[in-house]
């Protein structure tokens, strides 16, 4: 019964995998014709992302040895290497300026007016950029998954295409400039 337990664990797994690399190979073969995009850099495959899998895999290994657990470690592993393969191979168009609007080039295509930009914000504990826009819609922009000189050069383009005085909380400014 274990045995079974472990292959539809293993297998759903192979499932998320090959999802994943559905929605990125989708996503690449998305062409806009822009005035600035920012392209995301993918994933690094630093020793950061093999820290909780391997923590996980060495309590897993304290006798007696869960072998669930090391199941699924082995299997963050292979979505590790994986996802950072894709990101090598598929690169694309994440944040595309085309005239006033900001598209957002995920799995389903978000639109924003930049002339409706009032704020732009810093969350720390996911370090991120956060815009926010008069009608209530927001997006979040991730900094590690760009490099710094293009996202400050992005951020101040949307800036210039507001016609409302952006607020830029203090948070957002030293991450902005100093950076």
């Amino acid at each position: 019964m274990n045995i079974i337990f472990y292959i539809i664990v293993f297998a759903l797994t192979l499932v998320a995998i090959g999802w994943q690399f559905y929605s990125l190979k989708r996503i690449a073969a998305r062409k806009f014709t822009s005035d600035y995009c920012l392209l995301k850099s993918g994933s690094s495959t630093g020793w950061k992302r093999f820290f909780i899998p391997t923590v996980f895999l060495i309590i897993s290994l304290i006798p007696p040895v869960n072998h669930f657990l090391v199941v699924v470690t082995l299997a963050f592993y292979l979505s590790i290497v994986a996802d950072q393969w894709w990101f090598s191979k598929y690169k694309y168009q994440y944040l595309i300026l085309q005239g006033s609007n900001l598209i957002s080039n995920r799995f389903k295509i978000k639109t924003f007016n930049l002339e409706e930009l009032t704020s732009i914000g810093f969350l720390p504990w996911s370090d991120s950029f956060r815009l926010n826009f008069q009608n209530g819609q927001s997006l979040s922009i991730q900094r590690g998954e760009f490099e710094n000189d293009s996202l400050n050069e992005f951020l101040k383009k949307s800036i210039s295409l507001s016609q409302f005085n952006v607020a830029i909380h203090e948070d957002a400014k030293s991450k902005m400039y100093s950076d």
